[in-house]
């Protein structure tokens, strides 16, 4: 800003004046070449957050696949990638919530809680805040939480969460039967693990009829509706019905390429206990066996898994 310097000191006067100009000259020019090299620069910064956010789509995506075939090293992996990228474009960025919430998903698989729910909650709030409270991704994440607490016995909590997940479903354009599937099934696996085994089979062959509807069903989600139908028929005294439920689930992820994911591992551990009930000790020690090999192949000695076997 320029100053008067008084009409006296005509020298000093020359003299200011000359300093505030060369100085203005010096901010013009500096502004200039700031301008420039944001001329030069803008361009390649926004190349680098295009292909940023490229790379962590495909991160995700070999994350996603590694999950779905219970590769859950390589999915925590590829997780870790993408958010340590996705933190490089801000961390207001809507791929570090996506980020997080593959990594909290990949956690809570192993069995890994303390270090999954923080990354969930991280997620949610910021689902919350970016898309707002009637967007279906909250539904998403109300259910992975809602699994988080009814794994760790939490069980009304979970079962008010997958509530106020259905109501998001419920809202106009946010219907979709594998998701309320998925819904149902889970609040029936916390009544089957409070005892409450005709409401949980109500749900879960709600569930499963809805899984049915939904275009290219996941085969992974109808063998864990089948596995908790197993459940419910054990707690109500049915087990041929039990075995039979099982027995479909393996036959389907034999036929899906899924014979050694830890579902079939699932499945194996509680026929395994079916045959011991009846009698069948070798049947019973067959499936255990191939349980566990399958277990710790997949998902290592320390998986809380393990200890059912």
């Amino acid at each position: 800003m320029l100053r008067c310097a008084g009409p006296l000191d005509t020298t000093a006067s020359y003299e200011w004046m000359c300093r505030e100009t060369v100085g203005l000259a010096s901010q013009v020019v500096k502004s200039a070449r700031l301008w420039l090299l944001a001329l030069v620069l803008g361009p390649a910064i926004a190349v680098t957050a295009v292909g940023h956010e490229a790379a962590i789509k495909a991160h995700l995506r070999t994350g996603s696949a590694a999950l779905r075939n219970g590769d859950y090293g390589l999915a925590e992996m590829q997780a870790r990638a993408a958010l340590r990228l996705a933190e490089q474009l801000g961390l207001a960025h809507p791929s570090v919530t996506t980020s997080k919430f593959a990594l909290a998903t990949v956690l809570l698989a192993q069995g890994r809680y303390s270090e999954s729910e923080p990354l969930l909650n991280a997620a949610m709030a910021a689902i919350r805040t970016q898309r707002g409270a009637a967007h279906p991704d909250l539904a998403v994440g109300l259910t992975n939480v809602a699994e988080l607490y009814r794994v760790q016995g939490r069980y009304e909590e979970a079962e008010s969460l997958l509530k106020q997940a259905m109501e998001i479903l419920d809202l106009p354009g946010n219907s979709s039967s594998a998701a309320r599937a998925t819904i149902a099934s889970n609040l029936g696996a916390a009544f089957l693990e409070r005892g409450r085994f005709s409401e949980a089979e109500r749900l879960h062959r709600h569930a499963l009829e809805l899984l049915k509807r939904a275009p290219n069903a996941d085969p992974l989600s109808l063998v864990g509706i089948l596995a908790n139908l197993a459940g419910d028929h054990i707690g109500l005294g049915g087990n041929e019905d039990a075995e039979t439920h099982l027995q479909q689930a393996l036959d389907l992820l034999e036929r899906a390429g899924f014979a050694n994911h830890p579902s079939a591992a699932l499945c194996l551990n509680q026929l395994a206990l079916l045959r011991a009930s009846a009698g069948d000790l070798d049947d019973a020690e067959r499936h255990l066996k191939r349980a566990l090999s399958i277990w710790e192949h997949r998902l290592g000695l320390r998986h809380h898994l393990l200890a059912q076997g």
